[in-house]
């Protein structure tokens, strides 16, 4: 029987974590502010990965446009994952978009059933990991991570397997936990160095064996990756890292994470990291290596973010998303931190300790409830900016042009996956020539003309000056909003749908510069 023990309590925590997800995902998507979360969602990176996923349906390769491979997505396997959900949404008829949201609702439960488990044994009670499990899927990261359509929950969870392999011995195991990680998220490959200096530098030896033994799977997954990126591009790493990486500015570095930290509050920040040095004070006498190990596996890859690009407070789910795998893992140090709470109580001998623990039970659930409310209300207007401005555009280009029309567009998801047409990504994450050419001067210029050929531009009316010494523009539909929500505070924004028409002066230009250095490479402008 007692054997047995065990077995229940893990079960009972995955199911509290599961139940928890289950309500958060009804909150913020089934129900939410608008009926738009059911059909949209707030990232237009989401679509991104689905139109890779379903070229690799399509073609047997990720690719964007059909024949074509790229290397635009930042999650090969969320791609991966983004294909089964596909396929299911195909031979059901179901929603892809509720699907992929409730999978990575489902994902962030069984994290955090995955970190509750682990917490117990090392200084928490199964009673406070359990209202662990239930309270995080809950909160405000943990809800805004599930509803995104993104890798965020599953990142988490495979960083939380990781770190469950490393506490019980089994380093291979961790390692394979890792090498997925690092497929999901590519700064999770920061984490198994960190481990390594980590070994060497609190003398404990034995940990750099069982370190190699875990960076090996990495190592393996990180060629594979890039491989083929250089097959695909002749780079080693993919479109979106030199689209997006920036030389490293500290003091908007330490305003982001603030401003990611806070963006509940202060005072909800400060209970949160209050609880988090209080359970790594806790397990710095209860659990030294897990502590260690945990902050290695939140701070390396954390690290890696803010070295590699440019990030602007004022953005939210969009730059954020890339902390939040990390910072959800803070839940196992705020469950120890709880814990001594709980201790701290018990020892007061106060009357009727269970009423006591009911009531602080209680209170820390109603504590999340209005920030999950203002997650959902965000959610919403954030899932209404990209069906205005991506997939609103993309529906009317589908049904207002030719098929074998070329578009321009700076939000490539949408656009892409609804539009069904050949799309040039302005930003270059799905184009490896003109994501290496100068933002500044003419080269970009020049390979849209010589190489891409649009004939249509989808942009916001801010980039449309860029464009106007290569292309005559007739406007054919306008997107307006005051209120558009990926920013802090929300702001105006607009986006045209342009009929285009390349300047002769401009393409004759363009073709003599070509001309003296050697000719552009020539790309499919056509299905």
């Amino acid at each position: 029987m007692s054997g047995a023990r065990p077995a229940i309590r893990g079960r009972t925590l995955l199911l509290g974590g599961l139940l928890s997800s289950v309500i958060g995902f009804c909150a913020v998507v089934l129900c939410g502010a608008s009926t738009v979360t059911r059909a949209e969602f707030p990232l237009d990176d989401a679509w991104i990965h689905l139109d890779y996923a379903r070229g690799l349906l399509r073609d047997g390769l990720p690719t964007y446009n059909p024949a074509d491979p790229e290397a635009g997505f930042s999650s090969p396997l969320w791609m991966l994952c983004a294909a089964g959900v596909l396929l299911i949404a195909q031979v059901t008829g179901l929603s892809v978009v509720l699907l992929l949201k409730g999978a990575a609702s489902v994902i962030g439960g069984v994290t955090a059933g995955v970190l509750a488990r682990s917490v117990v044994g090392h200084g928490a009670s199964a009673r406070v990991a359990l209202l662990m499990a239930i309270i995080a899927p809950l909160g405000p990261w943990w809800a805004t991570s599930a509803a995104s359509g993104m890798e965020v929950t599953l990142t988490a969870l495979l960083l939380s397997m990781t770190f469950t392999a490393l506490l019980t011995g089994r380093p291979l195991r961790a390692g394979v936990m890792l090498a997925l990680a690092t497929l999901a998220r590519p700064e999770c490959a920061a984490c198994a160095p960190a481990l390594l200096v980590l070994g060497w530098a609190t003398g404990r030896r034995a940990m750099v064996p069982q370190t190699c033994a875990l960076a090996t799977p990495t190592a393996a997954a990180a060629m594979v990756w890039m491989t083929y990126d250089l097959v695909v591009t002749g780079h080693p790493l993919p479109n979106t890292f030199y689209a997006k990486a920036h030389h490293v500015d500290l003091p908007r570095s330490v305003a982001f994470v603030w401003a990611t930290l806070t963006e509940d509050g202060v005072l909800v920040a400060v209970l949160m990291l209050g609880l988090v040095v209080a359970g790594f004070v806790r397990a710095r006498t209860r659990a030294p290596r897990a502590g260690w190990a945990l902050a290695a596996l939140i701070i390396a890859p954390s690290l890696g973010v803010l070295a590699s690009r440019a990030l602007n407070p004022a953005v939210l789910l969009y730059l954020r998303r890339y902390l939040y795998p990390f910072l959800l893992l803070l839940w196992w140090p705020a469950a120890l931190g709880m814990q001594s709470i709980v201790d701290a109580v018990a020892a007061q001998k106060l009357p009727r300790p269970r009423l006591a623990a009911g009531f602080a039970a209680a209170s820390a659930v109603f504590a999340v409830l209005p920030s999950l409310f203002a997650a959902r209300a965000l959610h919403a207007a954030q899932c209404r900016d990209i069906a205005t401005f991506h997939t609103a555009p993309a529906l009317i280009i589908a049904a207002h042009t030719a098929p074998n029309a070329v578009v321009a567009v700076e939000g490539a998801g949408a656009s892409r996956y609804f539009g069904d047409r050949v799309t040039v990504d302005l930003v270059g994450l799905n184009d490896h020539t003109l994501v290496h050419l100068p933002i500044a001067g003419e080269a970009r210029l020049c390979h849209l003309l010589l190489a891409r050929h649009p004939t249509w531009f989808v942009v916001p009316s801010s980039s449309m000056g860029r464009f106007s010494s290569g292309w005559r523009f007739v406007v054919h539909g306008a997107f307006q909003s005051d209120h558009y929500a990926q920013v802090d505070p929300p702001g105006r924004h607009e986006v045209l749908i342009l009929r285009a028409e390349a300047r002769p002066e401009a393409v004759a230009r363009c073709a003599a510069v070509s001309a003296e250095r050697g000719g552009v490479r020539a790309l499919p402008s056509g299905p």
